[in-house]
């Protein structure tokens, strides 16, 4: 990617600067520039289809900065001058643990400022021919969905993990590194299922819940809820019992 062009989405950018182009390859940013920022970028590379050409982050201190060899424009309110500079496709690269709120404000940015935000597939991950998934969603190496599966839009199933058949995972699900969701299960939209966890066939984990890792649920975890042991438990409602000097947590970039 020419760094004049590049330059040109800073601030104080010139008029009429020259599209962004990658040859063969489609041209593609980023929102967020955390540690799942590294894992889409490094899958959306093996993909081979994008050329990820710049990200956003709201921390000011990490603009010019470098990630996985990416620039770090600036902060979401780029989103406009990169979209007219010809980048019309997006990835979140917000994970983290507990609410999923941050990454579903991103997804509604980038579709105003008339993105499509992309699936990101990484080649040895398996994912059967029946199998459904929603845009932007994001699977990670060695990861498995199976036939009848439906996976929803902008969920993350992260490394390793599996998705048994006639499963449902709901909108901005996140399932963790070898968290196992087991046959015709539910996992509810913005729910968290941490890592190593296993969620028992025709169970259900509701909406915003948190399934802490290592935690076996054999049976349903109410919404909005943290929940963890073998069997899983709940504990308490999510965000409760944090003290006032703590923050609550959040997805980061």
């Amino acid at each position: 990617m020419d760094r004049a062009v590049i330059a040109s989405t800073l601030p104080g950018e010139r008029p009429g600067s020259p599209p962004l182009t990658c040859g063969e390859r489609i041209p593609i940013i980023g929102l967020g520039a955390g540690g799942h920022a590294c894992v889409v970028i490094d899958i959306l590379r093996q993909d081979g289809r994008f050329e990820v050409v710049a990200l956003l982050d709201r921390d000011p201190r990490r603009w010019g900065e470098a990630l996985e060899g990416v620039t770090i424009l600036g902060g979401d309110d780029r989103l406009a001058a990169l979209r007219e500079h010809g980048v019309a496709h997006a990835f979140v690269g917000v994970g983290g643990i507990g609410s999923q709120e941050g990454r579903r404000l991103l997804v509604e940015r980038a579709a105003l400022a008339g993105y499509i935000v992309v699936q990101a597939v990484h080649p040895r991950a398996v994912v059967a021919a029946t199998a459904r998934l929603g845009e932007g969603t994001t699977v990670g190496a060695n990861a498995i969905i199976n036939p009848r599966a439906v996976v929803s839009a902008h969920v993350i199933v992260n490394t390793g993990a599996i998705v048994e058949h006639d499963a449902v995972v709901e909108p901005f699900a996140h399932l963790a590194p070898a968290a196992v969701v087991l046959g015709a299960a539910h996992v509810g939209a913005g729910a968290f299922v941490g890592a190593g966890a296993v969620v028992r066939e025709g169970t259900s984990v509701g909406a915003g819940a948190l399934v802490g890792a290592g935690a076996i649920v054999l049976t349903d975890i109410p919404p909005d809820t943290v929940a963890y042991g073998c069997p899983a438990k709940a504990i308490r409602p999510v965000g409760a019992g944090i003290p006032p000097s703590q923050p609550r947590p959040r997805a980061g970039r």
